[in-house]
């Protein structure tokens, strides 16, 4: 990690921040293999047991619940992962009646892991 000081100051330099923030996703990660809602969980099932914790109260995979089933979901965003979770932390209101709340609180790695199960469940 790189530091400058200026007058006793520490000021944490751009590199040392991207470092920081790769450690935070490194550990999210980990923490989602490792502990809460992964534990004793195969690795290729971490995406559908952060899908059923986060979101199954609202969404199923065949059908409408509060959001749209995760079939249409599908369609929407047919290969793009990353569009899912910029949609998850930050969404929009794209029907009627209701809105999807932010998902900004669940670590990226997680939100990641629930996109890839989505856009292969059935």
């Amino acid at each position: 990690m790189k530091k400058s000081s200026n007058n006793g100051l520490i000021k944490t330099s751009e590199t040392s921040q991207k470092e920081k923030t790769e450690a935070f996703v490194a550990e999210s990660a980990a923490a989602i293999i490792d502990k809460s809602i992964a534990k004793d969980v195969p690795a290729g099932d971490i995406g559908k047991v952060a899908f059923e914790s986060t979101c199954g109260g609202c969404h199923a995979v065949d059908k409408v619940l509060v959001g749209p089933s995760v079939i249409e979901i599908q369609k929407i965003y047919a290969g793009n992962r990353d569009g899912i979770v910029t949609w998850s932390k930050n969404p929009g209101k794209k029907r009627q009646g209701m809105s999807m709340p932010s998902m900004g609180h669940v670590p990226e790695a997680e939100l990641g892991a629930i996109a890839d199960w989505m856009l292969t469940a059935k």
